[in-house]
């Protein structure tokens, strides 16, 4: 005890690798919060089971779930299926990217698609590095039915497969006792019959099915703007779509698969080496130039390969976003990259997201209409911010209501309304209006009802977008200001504005 002596470590240390650490953690923190609770459906290709960082992949899916996600993955068999297709000599057959199953093939369709999941689900059970293994189980079964996909195009696509229903609800019972759902390409029918079901198409009906939050594909490839030679990180749903528009018309023009472009300039998908740059790509005129474009010494036609994989997991994330799902990803099969891309500002792969701007308004609408807007700052921050518009003697409209990102969930959004609320009462308005494809449940948790398009007021009926088909609720204003007082006191927002 002699020998013992006490000093301060304060100022001490290694301070660029602990500060480092430190910033990197607290700037996660934000996003674990987020995705706390978080339903994600997550797709992997066979290929990443056959990937030298599948185990790396693996273990931060069991951190994924440690962090407080609820996972469902979806595993796809197709290079298995080739492999042992080939060794039992049946010869494939595919017509527009799907495959042509026959019933000798499904026999061993079906051993491929048992591989995958014996890898995946006995990696999963290892969880990740640090002991999550005991803290989740993984379900695996009868989550979803399957249909023939039938005679199309004069073409009988025999035991192939599509999906007919999600059971959503065994699914969130298996995520809410804890569990990991896993998902294979092999569907049932009411009958018995198996299917072999595109797995790609699987996990953005699953997604949208449950409510997931996050679609993710993990895949080789990413988008790089031909103009600029950066890579995209990220698109907006809108843009999503007028790729996919200009990929379809480049490629009936073509007659092959090409890049396309977005508002962004032209893109083009190509493979990711790992741990090295990313291969540089000629463009001329939105086509791949003729030299070696593929990392690892292959041909330009490799690239149209990735780019229509790519191209078809862009498809099926605009379907989930637009049935429900928030955002979409697109990620590489490398260490980390999952994490990294969920859990950082700058991401590791494609995001793709619903559009904030959901009806697009011109300069001179806004100008027109400026005397109808209400807006909410604090020290000269905009805060909120909603439009209040009549419509005869009695009736008005209420939309635009958005409130800045760091002021949500602190009542502000209740505050705007409550106001407008008192604004169309000092007007003699009775009856608020709104119209809406997102946030229905919002406004109905604050005393609107649905109602029809035969309720609008004549003016606004003819104006009605019939291609958007946007909901409409209404709420009677009949307990006059005393029923706004007691709204005020029941979302506790007196004394905000």
């Amino acid at each position: 005890m002699d020998a013992l002596r006490v000093r301060s470590l304060s100022g001490e240390g290694d301070e660029e690798t602990s500060g480092s650490f430190v910033d990197l953690f607290r700037g996660c923190a934000p996003y674990i919060r987020a995705h706390l609770g978080a339903i994600m459906v997550i797709h992997m290709g066979g290929e990443v089971v056959e990937d030298p960082n599948f185990t790396s992949i693996m273990d931060d899916l069991g951190l994924l779930r440690l962090l407080g996600a609820r996972l469902v993955i979806v595993t796809g068999a197709r290079p298995q299926m080739s492999t042992l297709l080939q060794q039992a000599g049946i010869k494939e057959e595919f017509r527009d990217d799907l495959r042509v199953t026959s019933k000798e093939a499904l026999k061993v369709i079906k051993a491929a698609a048992g591989f995958v999941r014996i890898e995946v689900e006995s990696a999963l059970s290892r969880g990740a590095r640090g002991g999550a293994a005991g803290d989740f189980h993984v379900a695996g079964g009868n989550f979803f039915s399957a249909q023939p996909v039938g005679v199309r195009d004069g073409v009988d696509y025999g035991c192939t497969g599509e999906v007919r229903k999600v059971e959503a609800d065994r699914i969130r019972a298996q995520l809410n006792e804890g569990g990991v759902v896993h998902l294979t390409c092999i569907g049932y029918s009411g009958s018995g019959e198996v299917f072999n079901v595109n797995s790609v198409d699987l996990a953005a009906k699953c997604a949208a099915s449950v409510g997931a939050s996050k679609l993710i594909y993990i895949a080789d490839g990413y988008l790089e703007d031909a103009t600029t030679g950066e890579i995209i990180n990220s698109m907006r749903l809108s843009e999503a779509r007028s790729l996919l528009s200009r990929y379809e018309k480049k490629k009936s023009n073509n007659g092959e698969a090409v890049a396309a472009g977005s508002g962004a300039g032209a893109m083009a998908a190509v493979d990711v080496e790992k741990d090295s740059p990313p291969a540089e790509v000629e463009m001329a005129g939105g086509v791949a130039a003729d030299k070696e474009a593929a990392v690892g010494g292959g041909s330009a036609g490799d690239v149209h390969g990735v780019e229509q994989r790519l191209m078809r997991l862009t498809e099926k994330a605009v379907m989930a976003l637009t049935q429900g799902v928030s955002r979409a990803h697109v990620v590489p099969p490398t260490s980390g990259a999952l994490l990294q891309e969920l859990y950082t500002r700058d991401g590791a792969g494609l995001l793709i997201s619903r559009d904030m701007i959901l009806v697009p308004r011109t300069p001179e609408q806004l100008e027109a209409d400026i005397n109808e807007f209400f807006v909410i700052t604090r020290d000269e921050t905009v805060l909120g911010v909603a439009f209040f518009k009549r419509y005869g003697q009695d009736h008005a409209e209420v939309g635009c209501l958005a409130i800045h990102r760091d002021y949500r969930k602190r009542g502000w959004g209740e505050a705007m309304l409550s106001y407008l609320e008192r604004v169309a009462l000092a007007s003699s308005v009775k009856h608020l209006f709104v119209l809406s494809t997102v946030t229905m449940q919002w406004f109905v948790e604050r005393g609107f009802r649905e109602s029809q398009v035969s309720d609008l007021p004549p003016e606004r009926r003819e104006s009605y977008n019939w291609e958007r088909m946007s909901k409409i609720y209404h709420k009677t204003l009949g307990g006059g200001v005393r029923a706004v007082d007691a709204e005020e006191l029941l979302w506790d927002v007196r004394g905000m504005i």
